[in-house]
């Protein structure tokens, strides 16, 4: 994934649970640009079991 700012790479930095601190998302990751210094965060949804057993995304709310 490329930096907004500058289009260099990210580094991966760390994945954080937040199951528990958020009804819609279930993972944040943190993104460092070496070359800007930008820093980004990506948050994963919950997947939610629907009535046939099936999973979806939770609409996101936050």
């Amino acid at each position: 994934m490329n930096c907004w700012h500058c289009n260099k790479e990210l580094r991966w930095c760390n994945d954080y649970d937040i199951t528990e601190e958020s009804e819609s998302y279930s993972v944040e990751t943190f993104l460092f640009c070496d070359h800007c210094e930008s820093e980004t965060l990506v948050y994963l949804p919950k997947e939610k079991e629907q009535d046939d057993d099936t999973k979806s995304i939770v609409s996101t709310t936050e």
